[in-house]
C-alpha cells in the first residue's frame, strides 16, 4: 500500500491476510506492535520474521524491558540480525534466541559474476549515500589525501547520491588538494545495476569508513561478490565482512585509517589473495539463495518434524 500509516497497513492485512503466510518486519519499531497484533488476530497460524536491522548504538538506547516490547517479541517466530557481533550481544542482553541471517546478494538481473582479477585497476571504491554523517566519507577523503604521494598510481571513486550539504566540503577539498582532481571522482548515483557492477569489478579495494551500520551493508556484499578487498572501520559487522582478516582489513579508529590504507595499497599480493578469498567467501555466506533456504528451514522445520 502507498499509504504507510499504521492504520492503512492494518487495513491491508485485514483485507489480504489469507494470502500472507509470512509477515516480515524490519526493526523492532513500536508502530509495528499494532500491525503484528492485527496479523496474529487473523493468522494465528502464520509466521513472523523480525529482521532487526540493528546497530549497537540503536540497540543500546532501546528500552527493551517493557510489556509492549516483550509482547511484540514473544509473538515473533524468528528474530534475527545480520551480523554475528550483534547476535552475540543481543543474545546475552535479551531473553530471546537471536539468529544470524546476513544481508545477501541476489543476482536478479542474471549478470555475469565472473571476475577477472588481473583486469582490476588500482581503484579504491566506496558506494553509498555520500556525505552523510553515518558514512563518514570525510575520513576516507582525508586519508587518501594524506597518503596520495605514497600511492601515486591509485585513484579513489565515490559512487552514490551526494548530499547537498556535502558540496561545500568537496569544493574545499579540491581547493586544498588541486592535484587530486584527476584522481578523486564523485560519480553521483549509478542506477544502472550493470554499470554499478562494473565499478565493483574494476576496483581492487572497497573502503567503508562508516561510524555505524545496520548489520552488514548491501554494498559490501556486492563488493565481496566482485572480488574486492574490504577495508573497513570497526562497525558491528567488520569481523563478518572481512572474514576475520581473510578478505579484508579492519582499522580500529580514524587515526590509523591512512597508515593502514597505505599498507594495503602497497601490498598487491595481499590484495589479490584477499580478493580471491572474498569471492569464495561470498558464494558460501552471502548467496541469497542459501540464505533464503535457511530462513525457510528456520520458519517451517518444526512443522516438518511434527
Amino acid at each position: 500500500t502507498d499509504d504507510r500509516t499504521v492504520e492503512a497497513r492494518c487495513r491491508y492485512i485485514t483485507d489480504h491476510y489469507r494470502n500472507m503466510d509470512i509477515l516480515i518486519l524490519y526493526g523492532p519499531y513500536s508502530q509495528y506492535y499494532a500491525i503484528l497484533e492485527t496479523y496474529r488476530k487473523f493468522r494465528p497460524d502464520g509466521k513472523v520474521y523480525l529482521a532487526l536491522d540493528a546497530n549497537s548504538v540503536w540497540m543500546d538506547r532501546m528500552n527493551w524491558n517493557t510489556p509492549g516490547f516483550l509482547r511484540f517479541m514473544d509473538r515473533c517466530d524468528i528474530i534475527a540480525t545480520s551480523c554475528k557481533r550483534m547476535q552475540r550481544n543481543l543474545s546475552i542482553k535479551w531473553p530471546y534466541k537471536i539468529e544470524y541471517i546476513p544481508n545477501g546478494y541476489y543476482n536478479y538481473l542474471g549478470s555475469d559474476l565472473n571476475v577477472d582479477m588481473s583486469a582490476k585497476e588500482n581503484i579504491i571504491l566506496t558506494v553509498g549515500r555520500i556525505g552523510t554523517a553515518q558514512k563518514n566519507n570525510e575520513l576516507l577523503l582525508e586519508a587518501f589525501a594524506e597518503i596520495s604521494t605514497k600511492i601515486p598510481d591509485w585513484s579513489l571513486r565515490l559512487v552514490g547520491n551526494i548530499q547537498s550539504s556535502f558540496q561545500e566540503y568537496i569544493q574545499n577539498y579540491f581547493d586544498e588538494h588541486p592535484q587530486l582532481k584527476e584522481r578523486v571522482t564523485f560519480t553521483g548515483i549509478i542506477e544502472d545495476k550493470e554499470k554499478l557492477l562494473q565499478e565493483y569489478k574494476k576496483a581492487k579495494i572497497f573502503a567503508l569508513t562508516s561510524v555505524c551500520e545496520g548489520g552488514n551493508p548491501n554494498a559490501v556484499t556486492e563488493a565481496l561478490f566482485s572480488g574486492c578487498y574490504i577495508f573497513t572501520s570497526d562497525i558491528d559487522a567488520s569481523e563478518d565482512i572481512t572474514n576475520h582478516g581473510g578478505c579484508g582489513t579492519v582499522f580500529p579508529d580514524g587515526d590509523q585509517c591512512a597508515r593502514m590504507l597505505a599498507e594495503v595499497c602497497n601490498n598487491p599480493e595481499r590484495i589479490v589473495a584477499g580478493g580471491r578469498n572474498a569471492l569464495a567467501y561470498a558464494r558460501i555466506v552471502y548467496d541469497y539463495n542459501r540464505i533464503i533456504n535457511r530462513l525457510h528451514y528456520l520458519l517451517f522445520a518444526q512443522e516438518w518434524s511434527a
